[in-house]
């Protein structure tokens, strides 16, 4: 399994900032902590620390990315209690790697690692979108079984109404996401742009975090105090969906990359300057 390290204590969407090292030596890369990587003698010395786990230490202004063996010397995996899907960290002190590990071009990891989280957001949208569906099928199963005042809850018109909502919004995702993907296989045969796949990525990806949530919610709550306990799987698909909505992008940095789109770099809000 091949892991992308990109975010650190201090940063996360905007990986630019990161500041993992790489030095070179002697032909290797040694790669140490808060992230750095130099090169000296044909070798890269990596120092840092990576959260949410990643291999890809960044160097200099736009980066640069290493494969890192997990048994390398120097590296230290750590685990992080979460609400969900687990997921942990990694430690650089001084740990070497040849410099034919070296992905790209020194100083140009940046793209690399950009465009991998850009094509990575689609198949998110899928996962979320298919994981909220099997949630609500077997909910419905349970609406159908559970009674309540003489009927099945399933014949209660609020409950039917939710549902409605829920498998609207959750076709709406999966086509959106179907449409994404197509955008992604007209990229790599060379008939789009990458900028065309992070705008339909990112159309995605924010309707399926917002409505695969909304989906989970609703779910939990046609299972009343059931849903709140473990004796269903509900909790977990909720708690690990949660997760997955940060992951690639925040839903605040997907409608980001929209807007962007939409009206132009120049009205990015941290880049704009008025006109004098």
């Amino acid at each position: 399994m091949i892991d992308i390290h990109s975010t650190e204590p201090g940063c996360g969407t905007d990986f630019t900032a990161i500041t993992t090292t790489a030095q070179k030596k002697d032909g290797t890369y040694v790669i140490a902590i808060t992230t750095t990587a130099q090169k000296k003698d044909g070798t890269y010395v990596i120092n840092g620390e990576k959260q949410f786990v990643s291999l890809i230490p960044e160097i200099t202004t736009y980066g640069g990315g290493f494969f890192v063996p997990y048994n390398a010397k120097g590296l230290t995996p750590t685990r992080f209690e979460t609400l969900g899907l687990d997921i942990g960290g990694m430690k650089y002190d001084n740990v070497e790697v040849p410099d034919y590990y070296l992905l790209g071009e020194e100083n140009k990891g940046y793209g690399v690692a950009n465009e991998s989280f850009i094509l990575s957001r689609v198949p998110l949208s899928l996962v979320m979108t298919a994981t909220a569906m099997r949630c609500v099928e077997e909910a419905m199963n349970y609406m159908k079984q559970r009674e309540a005042f003489g009927r099945p809850i399933a014949a209660f018109g609020m409950m039917q109404h939710q549902l409605a909502d829920t498998l609207a919004n959750l076709e709406a995702a999966r086509w959106l996401a179907y449409y994404a993907g197509w955008v992604t296989d007209q990229y790599l045969k060379g008939n789009a742009t990458l900028e065309q796949v992070a705008d339909a990525g990112a159309k995605a990806k924010l309707f399926a975090s917002k409505y695969a949530i909304q989906a989970l919610h609703d779910v939990l709550e046609w299972y009343g105090a059931l849903g709140l306990t473990t004796e269903i799987d509900m909790h977990m698909a909720f708690r690990s969906m949660r997760m997955i909505t940060v992951a690639e992008g925040t839903m605040n940095a997907m409608r980001i990359i929209i807007a962007m789109n939409a009206l132009g770099r120049e009205y990015i809000p941290w880049r704009w300057v008025p006109k004098k």
